[in-house]
């Protein structure tokens, strides 16, 4: 379906503009919901260690859903993913670990992208953040 706005402004030089839109009617994106619903939080941690997290997906749509990595997490990050396939209500893990070497010191922050892949094709991204310490 495609839609156009006309926009009216003080603007001099482009008073007058049309804004167009076009959108999939019908289908809905896959609905994967994830708890704990903030991402990952490693809090605070040795830095020279490796801590790991995780965090549930859920396939709450009524179709099947494919998850995969989006590119590389931070380099300091590994993460991988417990299951690929979704059918409606079931789960899976994307469990997420700290490298024992390059974890920045002090607060960070980075993500992890999902691409899910069901009647149509979406992204999911997870925060992670943390702080790292010295023992």
């Amino acid at each position: 379906m495609r839609k156009s706005v006309a926009v009216v402004s003080s603007d001099e030089k482009n008073p007058n503009q049309q804004l167009h839109f076009a959108a999939i009617v019908g289908s809905t994106p896959p609905t994967v919901g994830i708890a704990p619903e903030t991402g990952i939080d490693f809090e605070r941690f040795a830095a020279d260690e490796s801590h790991e997290a995780r965090v549930a997906l859920t396939n709450f749509s009524p179709t099947a859903v494919s998850i995969k990595i989006l590119g590389d997490p931070p380099s300091y990050l590994e993460a991988r993913l417990s299951g690929t396939h979704l059918e409606p209500k079931q789960s899976a893990d994307l469990i997420v670990k700290t490298k024992s070497d390059g974890v920045p010191l002090g607060k960070f922050s980075g993500a992890v992208t999902l691409i899910l892949e069901g009647a149509q094709t979406t992204r999911l991204t997870i925060p992670v953040s943390g702080v790292s310490m010295m023992k």
